[in-house]
């Protein structure tokens, strides 16, 4: 049994010699004054302030660590709702779906067609309501969790979920409507993508640390301290990593999407030449103004009203129309749909970006430019849906990755933060707790060292933890 005790971090009481056959004596005057708050009947009371947890020692088999104070017996729902909680099925299923929340919008805006979004809609439907089910069965069993951090985090993450439930978010936001395009380079679609960080933190929520064989065995518990510790410690690194999420935004151009000055000033000129009484398509400014306008779009039109030209006039224009290339402009005009709901059918809201130009103005004379004209009336318009698929599809990929870096960031700097925390001091806490223990239990007994390879790394950093080490292990 020497051998394997030195390897072991904490040593259960159960497997230390017993200190009655030995046949000397010792006075042990010194220790019980060295020791005052220790009683001599079997149990280890708190040696600092309140918060500690008071251990029974192995004369009580039956139970080997109390809580301080009597522990109010759970009713049979409340017992059935933990069981729920801690099945393993459950908490395996409920991982998958976390994980799945975090990519699964951005991998169907960039890998899947619009044909696919109901089926996204309806698994991100189920998890919305798995997660509704875990909190409200959290709120009403687990003790400290209602009004916590947690909680209220576990709040903003399940309604982050929203968003991606098309028929629930679409009503609510008017999306998937001709209105919504024009919308769809607002600041929503990026904060919606910013809120989603906060899914994260149902991430932190599914670290289990991982133990040696060894201390599977023992039957020493993490101590108040420690785990309070580790708690505090993953709690900030969270609300930094979110913080740093939402603000370096602002420092990258906000949160509004990128504007193409050509495209919106180009087409307000187009549109102001068309509030004109004559028929501008037999104007040469009018042509090649238009044509320059349309070739050296970036994006491709997939749908276009001028005011004051038919469907008839404009498909004759652009027959009129000879480009540099003439397969990329015969591609580009195939592509321009008859109506806004013929586009709504086959592109989702954020694949498109409108352009609506409104108002009257003086007459053009057909042959000049007018940089300032004169407002007559606001019941002119024109609009242009432009095809932002590829960008769509870029922005979703770069937000898998962004994803994925900020949760190896989060994972990576709490496990090691709350490692450093317990090698350095948690652990040679719990170390001298356990050797006061034993010298509670049997002042005249053999107490055996632990842990000599975490004690000499201690010794040889010149921590002050292992001074104290060595001074229990003397007596």
């Amino acid at each position: 049994m020497g051998t394997d005790a030195t390897n072991l971090r904490k040593v259960a009481p159960d497997n230390k010699p017993d200190g009655t056959a030995r046949t000397y004596t010792r006075n042990t005057d010194s220790l019980t004054k060295a020791l005052p708050t220790m009683a001599m009947s079997g149990t280890v009371h708190n040696l600092t302030p309140r918060g500690m947890t008071q251990r029974s020692l192995p004369n009580q088999p039956s139970s080997k660590i109390h809580p301080e104070g009597a522990v109010k017996p759970m009713s049979p729902l409340r017992r059935w709702c933990v069981g729920v909680l801690e099945n393993r099925r459950l908490g395996a299923l409920l991982s998958v779906l976390t994980i799945y929340c975090l990519f699964g919008d951005d991998f169907r805006s960039a890998f899947c067609s619009k044909s696919a979004d109901d089926g996204f809609f309806a698994v991100a439907f189920i998890c919305l309501l798995l997660f509704l089910f875990e909190f409200v069965v959290s709120c009403f069993c687990k003790p400290g969790y209602l009004f916590s951090f947690y909680f209220y985090l576990d709040i903003a993450a399940t309604l982050s979920l929203i968003p991606d439930i098309g028929f629930i978010w679409s009503p609510l936001s008017g999306g998937g409507t001709v209105s919504s395009v024009s919308q769809a380079g607002s600041k929503a679609g990026r904060i919606i993508r910013v809120v989603r960080v906060i899914r994260l933190v149902r991430i932190v929520k599914l670290i289990k640390w991982k133990h040696s064989t060894e201390e599977k065995n023992l039957v020493i518990v993490e101590s108040k301290t420690g785990g309070r510790m580790a708690e505090m410690t993953i709690r900030r690194v969270v609300m930094i990593v979110l913080f740093l999420c939402f603000v370096l935004p602002a420092f990258d151009g906000g949160y509004n999407e990128p504007f193409n000055g050509f495209e919106s000033r180009g087409f307000d000129t187009i549109h102001q030449m068309t509030t004109t009484s004559t028929d501008v398509t037999q104007s040469p400014i009018f042509l090649n103004t238009f044509g320059s306008w349309f070739y050296y779009t970036t994006d491709d039109i997939v749908y276009l009203d001028m005011y004051n030209i038919s469907n008839t006039k404009m498909n004759a224009m652009f027959n009129s129309f000879s480009f540099p290339e003439t397969d990329v402009s015969t591609a580009q005009v195939a592509k321009i749909l008859p109506s806004q709901s013929a586009v709504l059918e086959l592109y989702r809201v954020n694949e498109l970006r409108s352009i609506t130009s409104t108002g009257c103005f003086n007459n053009w004379n057909g042959s000049d430019l007018v940089v300032n004209p004169v407002l007559v009336s606001t019941s002119c318009q024109s609009v242009v849906w432009f095809d932002v698929a590829t960008s769509a599809k870029a922005t979703a990929i770069t937000s898998i990755y962004r994803t994925l870096f900020i949760l190896a960031v989060l994972l990576t700097s709490s496990l090691s933060f709350v490692h450093v925390a317990r090698i350095i001091v948690l652990n040679p806490i719990e170390r001298m707790m356990a050797t006061v223990k034993q010298l509670a239990e049997s002042p005249l007994g053999k107490h055996l060292s632990i842990d000599k390879d975490q004690q000499r790394f201690a010794q040889d950093q010149g921590f002050e933890t292992a001074v104290l080490e060595a001074t229990l292990d003397k007596i």
